[in-house]
């Protein structure tokens, strides 16, 4: 077997910009060196093999570091079979958009079907014309480079799609939150739902509901005093307030800091803002549906406790008209009784006259006791329900 020849480089002079890099196995030097010199004529840097090296595939692969952008591939190597060597190449050490041409002097069907089983692309028939080789390289460099253009086009539509298929899962999400917001009864499931819904844009968040008292919530559920402070500090800023990689989106009832923001991505910080703020739009609105819904519940309960308080009024006045009549009654028969024994024992002399209009005017007097008894309790009854309305009217 032939001994491997050295790889040989292009002149290190000030040549203009490469064509790209050819691996190029021959053994006839007179025909190598032909091909050198007109391949490095066209700016192509060659590394020539004479035959397989000792150390193989891989022996090239150190040498020449980079995969070549074409192969020229001698199908008579002494020793070695080119189909062989073909094989080896693409398993070991090529990739399929790396062009192997083979060199034969006859090709016959049987050649190219081998040829094309161990995964060569082309062939040349020796005696090589020059400006055929060169042809033939520029044609697999524009296919090569449509390879290329049609990749990045393939790979920016992919990024397109996959944008666009988080944006709709986002927008899904939103839409989800909104929908599932009308069926929580509290502040508090509310906020749970929202870090929910927010953590779904691997976003980490606090939130405060202002009311007559303030209320925090945390992704994590940990207390952060400070945090809280600056949600409170922060909450008259803006609508949305940034500092660093931290974000803050006020609202009249409530306030949210993102911790994360990513503010090296320019494109994905924008569009979570905007796709924060449809998520949060809704959010103030639920708030005051649900201070509504707590401020009739309470309207319902203090309506409650009034109803069963007039019906308890009601029902002692009715008891105590039932006590007054018994009491008048007793009075007007005692009166009679008293006049009617008097008479009996009187003839109706002055001294016995007085006597008789005595016990008139202390049943007379008696009466009045009593009515103005009931005069007191009615106007208590009255002050109790003015003020059960009052409350009714303006809520508790």
């Amino acid at each position: 077997m032939n001994e491997a020849v050295s790889p040989v480089e292009v002149n290190q002079g000030n040549v203009p910009a490469t064509k790209g890099k050819v691996l190029y196995f021959e053994d006839d030097l007179e025909l190598s060196n032909l091909f050198k010199e007109f391949l490095e004529t066209e700016h192509y840097q060659v590394i020539h093999y004479a035959s397989l090296p000792e150390g193989g595939i891989s022996e090239i692969a150190e040498a020449l570091g980079d995969q070549p952008d074409f192969v020229l591939l001698d199908i008579g190597l002494p020793g070695v079979d080119g189909n062989q060597v073909c094989q080896q190449l693409r398993e070991e050490y090529l990739s399929a958009n790396v062009p192997i041409i083979f060199i034969s002097g006859r090709m016959s069907e049987n050649d190219i079907l081998s040829a094309y089983e161990v995964g060569a692309d082309d062939y040349l028939i020796k005696p090589v014309r020059l400006m055929e080789l060169k042809l033939k390289l520029e044609q697999f460099s524009k296919r090569q480079q449509a390879r290329e253009n049609n990749q990045q086009l393939i790979s920016g539509a992919q990024q397109m799609a996959f944008k666009a298929m988080a944006t709709s899962s986002e927008l899904g999400e939103i839409l989800r939150f909104h929908e599932d917001s009308y069926s929580v009864g509290s502040i508090a499931d509310l906020a749970k739902l929202l870090l929910d819904a927010i953590a779904k844009f691997s976003l980490k968040a606090s939130i405060a509901f202002f009311d007559k008292s303030t209320s925090f919530y945390r992704n994590d559920g940990q207390i952060k005093p400070l945090e809280e402070q600056a949600l409170e500090t922060f909450r008259d800023q803006e609508r949305i307030f940034s500092w660093k990689n931290r974000t803050f989106f006020n609202y009249p009832n409530f306030s949210v800091l993102i911790r994360d923001m990513p503010i090296n991505d320019e494109e994905r910080y924008g569009v979570l803002k905007d796709q924060l703020c449809l998520l949060f739009n809704g959010v103030d609105a639920r708030v005051n549906a649900l201070k509504i819904e707590k401020s009739n519940q309470m309207k319902a309960i203090t309506m409650r406790i009034a109803a069963d308080t007039i019906a308890n009024m009601v029902m002692e006045m009715e008891n105590d008209n039932v006590e007054l009549s018994k009491k008048f009654e007793e009075i007007i028969l005692k009166m009679e009784a008293d006049i009617s024994a008097d008479i009996i024992q009187f003839n109706l002399l002055e001294n016995e006259e007085s006597v008789l209009l005595n016990h008139i005017m202390e049943a007379t007097n008696q009466s009045s006791q009593i009515f103005e008894a009931s005069l007191e309790k009615e106007k208590q009854y009255s002050e109790i329900m003015t003020k059960l309305l009052k409350e009714l009217l303006h809520g508790s």
